[in-house]
């Protein structure tokens, strides 16, 4: 199957996730105050215009002859940008990383999401001089929920492998209460995690709900700053691909394709 680029009228997304690991930045480790502003915060402030810094901090227990503790120590600052006070779509900005968020009914489509990482990135690099990432990682949540149905009904819906890897084993006199199976991937140095299953959100219980589970958890590691974009343009080719070999028609129907998208 040849993949391309599809936009659709709705999602099923509950999270996506783009993080960026990078050395430590001494400029950002020493602002120890939570009300101090980065000047990052200045540059995506007409996006995000909400900030709360919140400190970090290492725990270590401590047991020894004389009794037993627990240690914290204040590492540094996280600071969480928002496009509302109380929005899941986020930017957090820490010493040794940047992330960029999305919540429920937040993510339409790539393009407008990889812009706001552009800007995002952009003045990272020219404000704190990254010239590479350690690793860089883009995660999709699909939790796709139909009310009606039965709940291990996924004819036409999730691709026929999926579905004969999930009902696998499974006793004609028993009752499922959750099935979800991993594969682990590599693509042109890319590792993909893709979980996928009827995870089952009334576990311990029986299954009754129809609702399943395509997790794409997909990395780079050791990434030249100039070849960021380039690298999520590639990790988000890879989890769509995989998204569109996991579902079938009626889920397309459901989705609504938009035309030239």
């Amino acid at each position: 199957m040849r993949w391309q680029t599809v936009h659709y009228q709705k999602n099923y997304l509950s999270n996506v996730v783009l993080r960026l690991d990078f050395e430590p930045v001494q400029a950002l480790r020493q602002i120890t105050k939570v009300d101090t502003k980065p000047e990052f915060s200045a540059r995506v402030a007409d996006i995000y215009p909400f900030v709360v810094g919140q400190p970090t901090a290492n725990l270590s227990v401590v047991i020894g002859p004389t009794g037993s503790g627990i240690n914290q120590q204040i590492t540094g600052v996280q600071w969480n940008h928002r496009t509302e006070e109380n929005g899941t779509r986020a930017i957090a900005l820490a010493s040794d990383f940047l992330s960029v968020e999305y919540g429920k009914e937040d993510y339409d489509h790539f393009p407008p999401f990889r812009a706001e990482v552009e800007t995002a990135l952009k003045a990272l690099e020219e404000l704190y001089d990254i010239t590479h990432f350690t690793r860089i990682g883009l995660r999709y949540i699909n939790e796709i929920s139909i009310p009606e149905g039965n709940a291990l009904d996924w004819q036409g819906i999730i691709s026929a492998p999926l579905i004969a890897a999930v009902m696998a084993g499974k006793e004609a006199d028993a009752s499922v209460v959750r099935s979800m199976h991993q594969l682990h991937e590599r693509r042109d140095d890319c590792d993909m995690i893709f979980n996928y299953g009827l995870h089952n959100p009334d576990f311990p219980n029986s299954l009754v709900r129809r609702a399943f589970i395509l997790d794409y958890d997909c990395s780079k590691s050791a990434v030249e700053a100039g070849q960021a974009l380039q690298t999520i343009n590639g990790l988000n080719k890879f989890c769509e691909g995989m998204f569109e070999r996991s579902i079938d028609g009626e889920l397309r129907n459901k989705l609504g394709v938009i035309p030239n998208g």
